[in-house]
C-alpha cells in the first residue's frame, strides 16, 4: 500500500469515529427543562413543628415546641396574672429574646409557672427576660408591681432546665426549681427579688444579686456570684469557683467541699463549710468570722476588725489568718505550716502546731499543747 492510499484510509477511519461520537452525543435529547425549579429542602415546620405564643396569658396544655413572637405583658389585676403556664410534659420554650413582664397593681402570678395545676417532667426554657417592678425599699423590704415570681413550680416538676433567661424585680422568688428533681439552671441572672435568687439542683455561670433570702441555693454549684441577706452561695454539696457575700449572713456556705471560692461578710461567715475548704478567701468586716471548717488548706481568712476570727478550723495547712481582736487562726487539732497573726487575741491557737508563725501585738502568738518548729 502506497502512502498516499495510507493516507486516504487514515483520514476516512478519522471520519467514521468522530461521527460515531456526534451521533452518541445528540442521541440526549432536548436540553429544555420541563419546568421551573421546585423546592427541594424541608421547611423549619417539617424539621420541628412549633406553636408561636404573641399574647398574654398562655397555658400551655400540650407537648411540643413553642416560642415567643413579640413582648408579652400582663396586665389584668384579677384572674390568671402568670404570662405563661406550662400543664405539659416534654415542653421547650423558646422566648426568642423577648421579655415576659407584668403591670399588675399587687404582685402576683408567675412570669413563667411550672406544672400550675399538674406534675410535669421535662421541660427547657431559655433565651429571653422575665421583668417587673418590685424593687427593695430598705431594710429587707420589697414591694411594687408585677409578678411575684420570676420562674417558679407550683406542684411538682422534674428535669427541668433553665438556661439564658434574665429575671429582675419578683416579690418572691426569682428562678424556683425543685431540689432532688434533676433540675438546671445556666448562664441566668436575677436581680432585686424578696427571697431566693436561684434554687435548683445545679446552678451553674450565673449571678443572683439584690435577694432578701439566700442569692443562690443548690446542691451543686460552679462558677457562680450570689449576695443575699441570708447566704450569697449556700450549696448543699461542692461549691467550686463561686463568690458569695452577705451583710449579716454567710458570703459562701457549704455543705459539702468548697473549693477556689470567695466569701464576704460584716457579721456573719465568710466562708462556713462543714467539710473541706481548699484555696479559697474569707473576709469579715465586723465580728464575724472569716473562714469556719473542718479542713482548711490553702486559705485566707482576715478579719481586720472587730472581735471575729481569721481561721476557726479542726485542722488547717498552708494558710493564713489574720484577727484584729480574736485569734488569727483557731484549730481544735492541728494547725500545719501556717500563719496567724491577731493584734490583742491569739495568733494561733491549736492543740499541735508544727511549722507555723504566730504574731500579737499585746498578748500571746502561739497557745498549743505541743509546738514543733515553729516561731
Amino acid at each position: 500500500m502506497n502512502k498516499k492510499t495510507i493516507t486516504v484510509f487514515t483520514s476516512l477511519l478519522l471520519l467514521q469515529l468522530l461521527g460515531a461520537q456526534f451521533s452518541i452525543a445528540f442521541a440526549q435529547g432536548t436540553l429544555t427543562p420541563p419546568g421551573p425549579p421546585a423546592p427541594t429542602m424541608i421547611s423549619l415546620g417539617q424539621i420541628e413543628p412549633r406553636t408561636p405564643i404573641s399574647s398574654a396569658p398562655f397555658i400551655i396544655t400540650q407537648s411540643g415546641s413553642y416560642y415567643l413572637t413579640t413582648n408579652l405583658t400582663v396586665t389584668g389585676g384579677s384572674g390568671n396574672t402568670n404570662g405563661i403556664s406550662i400543664n405539659a410534659n416534654s415542653v421547650t420554650l423558646d422566648l426568642n429574646g423577648f421579655k415576659i413582664s407584668s403591670t399588675t397593681p399587687s404582685a402576683a402570678g408567675y412570669g413563667i409557672e411550672i406544672g400550675a395545676s399538674v406534675s410535669v417532667t421535662n421541660v427547657t426554657i431559655f433565651n429571653g427576660y422575665v421583668f417587673s417592678g418590685v424593687t427593695d425599699n430598705g431594710a429587707g423590704t420589697y414591694s411594687g408591681s408585677g409578678f411575684a415570681c420570676g420562674i417558679a413550680y407550683l406542684v411538682n416538676a422534674r428535669n427541668v432546665h433553665v438556661h439564658e433567661v434574665s429575671v429582675t424585680g419578683c416579690l418572691i422568688d426569682g428562678i424556683y426549681l425543685p431540689i432532688n428533681s434533676s433540675t438546671t439552671v445556666v448562664n441566668c441572672s436575677v436581680n432585686e427579688v424578696g427571697s431566693y435568687g436561684i434554687f435548683a439542683d445545679s446552678v451553674t455561670r450565673s449571678t443572683a444579686s439584690g435577694c432578701g433570702a439566700d442569692g443562690i441555693i443548690a446542691d451543686s454549684a460552679s462558677d457562680c456570684v450570689g449576695s443575699g441577706a441570708e447566704a450569697g452561695v449556700y450549696g448543699n454539696g461542692p461549691l467550686n469557683n463561686c463568690y458569695g457575700s452577705s451583710l449579716a449572713g454567710t458570703g459562701i456556705y457549704g455543705n459539702g467541699n468548697v473549693n477556689n471560692c470567695e466569701g464576704i461578710t460584716v457579721s456573719g461567715f465568710g466562708i462556713q463549710c462543714s467539710a473541706s475548704v481548699f484555696n479559697s478567701v474569707g473576709y469579715s468586716s465586723g465580728n464575724g468570722t472569716a473562714i469556719n471548717g473542718y479542713l482548711v488548706g490553702n486559705c485566707y481568712g482576715s478579719c481586720p476588725s472587730g472581735s471575729g476570727a481569721g481561721i476557726v478550723c479542726y485542722m488547717v495547712n498552708n494558710s493564713y489568718g489574720l484577727s484584729h481582736d480574736g485569734s488569727g487562726i483557731s484549730a481544735s487539732d492541728l494547725a500545719f505550716s501556717s500563719y496567724g497573726s491577731s493584734y490583742s487575741g491569739y495568733g494561733i491557737t491549736a492543740y499541735v502546731a508544727n511549722f507555723c508563725e504566730g504574731v500579737n501585738g499585746s498578748g500571746y502568738s502561739i497557745s498549743a499543747t505541743y509546738a514543733n518548729y515553729s516561731y
